[in-house]
């Protein structure tokens, strides 16, 4: 198959680069005949994988910031080259608004949070959001879903028409460590507002004064203009010689942290999938999480869950997960070593070759393919 794949929305940083870049560094791997046509803002090409045998890619030079134009612009390139493709993957469900209809157009979608959570954006993102999304997916032959939780949010603020099926991210971009590092702090993911850091500062007050833990904490990826107040709040609890607040770190960096925590706070009040779980996992470091949907499911049993969104309960799951013991942290590194760009790819190109069959008429136009009539499928491996 020849696939075009629309990776405009993709930035510097973030899960989306991530998922972008190992889906089509994989793909190789798994259909070495099939051709991809990847398509990027000229200024993140040097962040995704270089052309070679299999993969075309495509920079276009956006020009002006305002988003009607980036759109209008990219949806007249994406016309064009689809001329001769077999199918358009969309990697941001943005795009398909504006039609390639003559191929079958698959969107991936990460989360709905902007209609779950719409006050963690404003108003103008929110607005621009729900109608893109909407008609995108709405415009689609199908729709992949990195998590049951997205999906189920899908489905019940959206209502599809088109099939949606779980493809769960992969974690094996990141090694798999194979002794513990320092356990020098703990550590928070502080990037978007969802990831709770006011939570993850109340939960390590806590901490300290029912179980004496005196730890340092470090909140990693904390956009300039929000260090001042985390660094305030932690002054307030009483924590300010305890915590640390850093900017957005490079891979190397990032490792290098990962490796020395004794536990992964993850405080989130909405995610979509919750990749830095399944990382520290594999780099052997125990995880406490929310009872948010998505990272229940995709720890899968093996990070102690706070049983609300208090700073409490919060403490105690951290408490659980920095005495797991040795035998609890090899099983997590186990379950999140499951979680392959592989089995992402697999699923991700098994969608579009239903969809590809379906408009030829090759399945007999009975629709057919790896969605069931009950809902969202996860293929290749149902973990949940």
């Amino acid at each position: 198959m020849r696939v075009v794949v629309d990776a405009l929305g993709v930035q510097r940083g973030g899960g989306l680069l991530t998922a972008v870049r190992s889906v089509v560094g994989t793909w190789a791997e798994v259909a070495p005949g099939d051709e991809l046509v990847l398509v990027v803002d000229r200024a993140v090409r040097g962040e995704l994988p270089a052309a070679g045998p299999g993969l075309e890619v495509v920079p276009l030079d956006l020009g002006s910031r305002r988003q009607v134009n980036r759109l209008t612009r990219g949806a007249w390139a994406l016309r064009e080259l689809s001329r001769g493709a077999d199918a358009l993957l969309a990697t941001l469900p943005v795009l398909p608004t504006f039609g390639v209809r003559a191929l079958p157009t698959v969107v991936l979608l990460y989360d709905m949070r902007h209609r779950v959570r719409p006050t963690d954006f404003p108003r103008a993102t929110v607005l621009q959001r729900s109608v893109l999304y909407h008609r995108a997916v709405r415009r689609s032959d199908a729709v992949l879903a990195i998590s049951q939780r997205t999906a189920d949010d899908l489905d019940a603020l959206i209502a599809p028409h088109a099939p949606v099926t779980v493809a769960h991210l992969g974690a094996d971009h990141v090694a798999a460590a194979t002794t513990g590092g320092a356990r020098a702090h703990g550590l928070v993911h502080g990037h978007f507002s969802n990831k709770g850091v006011d939570l993850a500062l109340q939960t390590w007050a806590t901490l300290g004064q029912r179980h004496a833990v005196d730890l340092p904490l470090l909140v990693v990826g904390v956009p300039p203009e929000d260090r001042g107040r985390w660094e305030s709040m932690a002054g307030e609890l009483g924590i300010g010689d305890r915590v640390r607040v850093a900017g957005w770190l490079d891979d190397g960096a990032l490792a290098s942290v990962v490796d020395d925590s004794a536990v992964l706070l993850f405080p989130s009040r909405h995610e979509g999938f919750g990749l830095p779980a399944l990382e520290a996992m594999r780099r052997r470091v125990p995880v406490a999480i929310s009872p948010d949907p998505a990272l229940v499911e995709v720890t899968g049993g093996h990070a102690p869950v706070a049983s609300s969104w208090s700073a409490e309960a919060l403490a105690e799951a951290t408490w659980r997960a920095i005495r797991m013991s040795d035998d609890g942290v090899e099983a997590a590194a186990r379950h999140a070593a499951t979680f392959t760009w592989a089995s992402t790819v697999t699923t991700i190109r098994a969608v579009i070759e239903a969809e590809v069959g379906r408009r030829s008429g090759r399945d007999g136009g009975s629709g057919s393919g790896p969605q069931s009539a009950g809902g969202a499928t996860d293929l290749g491996s149902a973990r949940w």
